[in-house]
């Protein structure tokens, strides 16, 4: 499916929840070959959003996609919002590229690189859960990322980088996030709120512009320690007790 205009949407609240799946999956429908297929990632290429409006509420979007760059849902120029649905059994889950991406109160697992992807435009989400071992349960490498907080993961880092020249990003408590080389430059701005951890290797944060703030005068600490600190949120690099 490609919208290039106009609006799309899928589901309402308090409604069925609607499934988009592989035609393999047995478990919502019947080819007519037994047991001889399974449903895989891949089996289906994406929802691709280009333009337009698209409003997803309780659906569960499954078995698509196409490797680490392209999810089983693209918005390359949308605005799109997404609330109390599940995104499962693929490589990369949503890809958000576009004018607006707003995810809240998802389940969005079993990916094999990320479940979210970020790189351009605006993307929000807040109150998702992130399970199972991936890559990243967001990983940002351009644009505005805002985290509303009450996102969590017992397995995956938020991931941002490169360098910012404009718009508004934000770190929230919920996730633990690794940082390594993101830049704030020009008119970009960046806030750390209480209660955020921040794991790393290398250089976290380079500032050569824009505003930065960290924390408050009130409220829980920021923490800003070893990408081994597995006193600080958890195992989240996943080695155990060997670091």
């Amino acid at each position: 499916i490609t919208l290039a205009g106009g609006s799309l949407v899928i589901g309402a609240a308090d409604a069925e929840i609607v499934r988009i799946t592989s035609l393999e999956d047995d478990s919502v429908g019947i080819n007519e070959d037994g047991a001889a297929s399974v449903p895989a990632k891949g089996d289906w290429y994406a929802l691709r959003l280009t333009s337009g409006t698209a409003s997803i509420e309780r659906a569960h979007i499954s078995y698509g996609g196409y490797d680490n760059r392209y999810g089983q849902l693209v918005n390359d120029g949308a605005e799109v919002v997404i609330s109390q649905s599940d995104f499962s059994d693929t490589y990369t889950n949503i890809v958000a590229n576009g004018v607006m991406t707003d995810i809240h109160d998802c389940h969005i697992w079993s990916s094999s690189y990320f479940g979210i992807r970020h790189s351009g435009g605006m993307l929000r989400f807040a109150q998702n859960a992130f399970d199972g071992k991936m890559s990243a349960a967001m990983y940002s490498s351009g644009g505005e990322s805002q985290d509303g907080g009450g996102n969590t993961s017992e397995s995956a880092y938020a991931s941002i980088g490169s360098t910012r020249n404009s718009g508004h990003s934000i770190i929230a408590k919920g996730l633990v996030y690794s940082l390594s080389g993101l830049g704030i430059a020009g008119s970009a701005s960046l806030d750390i709120l209480p209660g955020s951890i921040i794991k790393t290797a290398s250089i976290p944060l380079n500032i050569s512009g824009g505003t930065v703030s960290v924390g408050a005068d009130e409220g829980e600490e920021v923490i800003i320690t070893s990408s081994k600190d597995d006193a600080a949120g958890g195992d989240t690099n996943g080695n155990g007790a060997l670091t």
